[in-house]
């Protein structure tokens, strides 16, 4: 039985910082919602955070005007410090939430822990 999880402030905090998302909606409004995530404070948040969206590609019916990807746009267009973009290593499915007003990558504090980390890290081997 899957539980269901919803996001709030209250859990999404410094002390648990964001790193990992996996979208599994299949709609753009679902989509939506969940991509909300994304909008709390920057210290929330790992400087990058890894994102897998399940109903992104693989089907000839999804595209750029509906579903996920939509959604992707719309949050990119709407959000002048946070993108989402494609980083294809493994899998096309695989993203990268840019924090852009991280305080590690503004320069407000050294980040804990290295923040690049290859692509090739990712890749089939």
């Amino acid at each position: 039985m899957r539980r269901r999880i919803e996001f709030s402030e209250t859990n999404v905090s410094e002390d648990s910082a964001l790193g990992f998302v996996s979208v599994d909606l299949d709609f753009y409004s679902s989509t939506v919602k969940a991509l909300e995530v994304l909008t709390h404070d920057p210290n929330c948040y790992l400087p990058a955070v890894l994102m897998y969206f399940d109903d992104i590609d693989g089907n000839l019916t999804l595209n750029a005007w509906c579903g996920e990807e939509l959604a992707i746009n719309e949050f990119n267009e709407a959000h002048q410090m946070r993108k989402i973009q494609r980083k294809v290593a493994r899998s096309p499915k695989m993203f990268c939430a840019h924090i852009l007003d991280h305080p590690a990558r503004t320069g407000e504090r050294p980040p804990a822990i290295p923040i690049e980390l290859p692509v090739s890290v990712f890749q089939r081997r």
